[in-house]
């Protein structure tokens, strides 16, 4: 009977009972700054973002911040749509193709025959088929986006842009004439004069 009062006593005891008992945390009013968790919350948290910034911006690809390196953007992303005055020299007389000069109209000068001057500042919304407003959009690119357009310049590099532009857009058979009006006046291929406006 001693071990029955003893043995009671134990489990009754807070020692014991401290024992069993889940432990206690210590309730911390809100933003405290006392408790420990919550003093490891901001740092974690902006480490945590942090990271994710970094590996975002490694994903990211980085834009061109140069009129050369956005034409070297555009030439690659052409490929072998980017062709010498020699080989366009042979597809600009079939019928039904575009000759397409982006040169501002201050510009223009002589031009390959048969050409149309649409300026690269004006191509992003003249090429639109999408425009409600049709004085916006030129017919002459809008109504068929199959039809073989080469794109020139006075040197090729507004060209190059333009033809991506048009690619982005969705046209089909679009290429730029390397080196554009003066790589192929050099190429011995005419030149004309644009008629007075």
């Amino acid at each position: 009977s001693f071990f029955r009062l003893d043995r009671r006593a134990f489990f009754h005891s807070p020692r014991f009972l401290a024992s069993i008992s889940p432990p206690r945390t210590k309730a911390y009013p809100m933003s405290s700054g006392k408790c420990p968790v919550e003093k490891l919350a901001l740092p974690v948290g902006v480490a945590i973002g942090l990271a994710a910034a970094f590996v975002l911006h490694l994903g990211r690809k980085k834009s061109p911040s140069s009129f050369g390196e956005k034409l070297a953007e555009a030439q690659a992303a052409l490929g072998d749509a980017a062709i010498p005055p020699e080989k366009a020299k042979e597809a600009v007389s079939k019928p039904g193709v575009l000759i397409l000069d982006v040169q501002d109209p201050s510009d223009f000068g002589e031009a390959i025959p048969g050409a149309v001057n649409i300026s690269l500042g004006t191509l992003p919304f003249k090429a639109d088929a999408s425009f409600a407003n049709g004085k916006f959009k030129d017919s002459r690119l809008t109504d068929n986006k199959n039809q073989p357009i080469f794109v020139t310049c006075a040197l090729g590099g507004q060209a190059l842009l333009a033809a991506k532009l048009l690619k982005d857009y969705g046209y089909t058979n679009v290429k730029a004439i390397m080196g554009g009006n003066h790589a192929w006046k050099s190429a011995g291929c005419p030149l004309l004069k644009p008629p007075p406006k």
